[in-house]
């Protein structure tokens, strides 16, 4: 099938859509999207199907020594460990959406017919290429904008204009720690085996969703009706059409279907998920808490690195 030019009325005549006109209804289609997203995203407590395991880790202090005649040595003190907290709580849901019934081929708007020399109305295929493809074009973009309205982000802001944040209010999908090197005291050091935690949140991401902004096309579209007369067609009416044409496509139709991941195919959305630790090997202290009782232990030191990043994608298939 292809892309058709829709006609209208104009009080006195049937005429074409110009090109800017049919956008119109690609960008209206776009808005229904984002009324009714597919695939749909959440966030679930563990065990996403699209998230992969994404690890925070951040240094701690090592296990404190202790002995009765002197301080610990460094080479008598375990160096700093590691705690890691893993997410995974991203979920994508693809509904197989049916395509608007055509039993007698006259669901879908009129367009002129040069090879006819008349007026026929579009299949169901001609309503997904005039309107319905270049809107997943759009939505599928690297650059966000309206265009993209419905589609899915990551942000280090729980609050962005023009997006909603996903299952509530300050759900991150993923937060990065780091040790606070300025907490960690000498005064502190506990008895053999303990250790000292003092994380300090670097970045928490969360994901947004994009909002739409509705649109009213210029021109209003023609169907047949049962009696084979031309009628204008409902706003209503048009717009479920859009909208049930475009989440058919996005889950259905072949190189238009629209998919989410983490570190696979398609254009980056948002910020990339990023993971940092400390890279020292450890600061030696010590502690004289009386008579017999001498203490050490290693604190977290050294500069931030990245240990790891994920980067969120859109991907159109």
């Amino acid at each position: 099938m292809t892309a058709r030019t829709p006609v209208y009325w104009d009080g006195s005549d049937l005429k074409q859509l110009s090109t800017s006109e049919i956008t119109e209804y690609v960008t209206q289609t776009i808005y229904q999207y984002s009324l009714a997203p597919n695939p749909v995203l959440t966030i679930v407590s563990s065990s996403g199907n699209i998230s992969p395991t994404m690890a925070d880790t951040r240094k701690i202090s090592g296990a404190a020594a202790q002995q009765a005649s002197s301080n610990p040595s460094e080479g008598q003190t375990a160096e700093p460990g590691t705690i890691t907290t893993n997410y995974d709580k991203v979920t994508q849901t693809v509904t197989d959406v049916s395509m608007t019934a055509d039993t007698d081929s006259k669901a879908f708007p009129v367009f002129y017919d040069s090879t006819t020399g008349g007026l026929q109305a579009m299949s169901a295929d001609d309503f997904i290429d005039t309107f319905c493809k270049p809107a997943v074009d759009k939505l599928s973009a690297a650059s966000e904008s309206s265009d993209t309205a419905g589609t899915y982000s990551v942000n280090t802001s729980s609050s962005v204009t023009n997006y909603t944040e996903v299952s509530g209010t300050n759900t991150a999908i993923f937060v990065d720690t780091r040790a606070n090197t300025g907490q960690f005291s000498a005064s502190n050091i506990g008895t053999s085996g303990s250790t000292q935690d003092f994380p300090s949140t670097i970045n928490s991401y969360y994901l947004i969703r994009r909002n739409g902004v509705d649109n009213s096309p210029s021109r209003t579209l023609l169907t047949i009706d049962s009696d084979n007369n031309l009628k204008q067609l409902a706003e209503a009416d048009i717009e479920s059409l859009l909208q049930t044409a475009i989440r058919h496509t996005t889950s259905n139709v072949n190189s238009y279907k629209i998919t989410y991941n983490f570190d696979g195919s398609g254009n980056a959305r948002g910020s990339s998920v990023v993971d940092t630790n400390l890279d020292g090997s450890g600061a030696h202290n010590t502690r004289d808490v009386g008579a017999d009782d001498y203490r050490a232990q290693e604190f977290p030191n050294g500069s931030a690195q990245t240990v790891n990043t994920y980067v969120f994608k859109i991907n159109q298939s």
